[in-house]
């Protein structure tokens, strides 16, 4: 697992790298909703009634965005955090994420939006997956043999991939495709 140690205590802030390079990775809370079915829903925007729901405890959540803000491109999103009120520790694991989007996909969530659809309760809350598409890993906190607690998308903006650029872009020191004229 390449996520923070402590991400499950829902840090202010926690040190990520990217290309070699430190960045450092600042708290926003995007909102709160409330789980009374034990199902929240992670997945691709355009693609979320394909994707089986996650069993977790009722209750009231959080949802923590993760941001790093790059000097020239601005805030990029880094992780996803969705926390339940009283988070009491367990053990982080995988989480497998069922899908009919990308049914040959099993290890994350398949985003070909560039965005992810977090939907609990009655709400419905879309973040933009970072640097864009891609299969983004989740890391789930539970007590041995219950639902999880909490969740964690990772962005993955660590990877570095390989992507194709325009004559008119180039790549900053982190590697990530910018204007040549910045």
């Amino acid at each position: 697992m390449n996520i923070p140690e402590n991400i499950f205590d829902c840090p202010d802030k926690f040190q990520s790298e990217r290309n070699g390079l430190k960045i450092n990775c600042i708290k926003d809370v995007i909102g709160q909703f409330k789980v009374e079915n034990y199902k929240i829903t992670v997945g691709d925007k355009l693609g979320i009634s394909l994707f089986t729901p996650v069993k977790m405890i009722s209750g009231t959540y959080q949802i923590v965005k993760y941001v790093w803000n790059h000097d020239i491109v601005g805030s990029i999103n880094v992780g996803i955090l969705i926390r339940h009120e009283k988070t009491i520790g367990g053990s982080k694991k995988c989480v497998q994420i069922m899908q009919t989007y990308a049914p040959h996909i099993s290890d994350g969530i398949p985003v070909d939006s560039a965005c992810i659809s977090i939907i609990g309760g009655n709400k419905c809350f879309d973040i933009e997956s970072g640097l864009g598409d891609g299969v983004y890993p989740v890391y789930g906190l539970k007590k041995f043999l219950s639902k999880y607690n909490s969740i964690y998308i990772d962005l993955m903006i660590w990877n570095v991939r390989r992507v194709i650029i325009t004559d008119d872009s180039k790549f900053d020191k982190y590697q990530i495709a910018v204007s040549s004229s910045q």
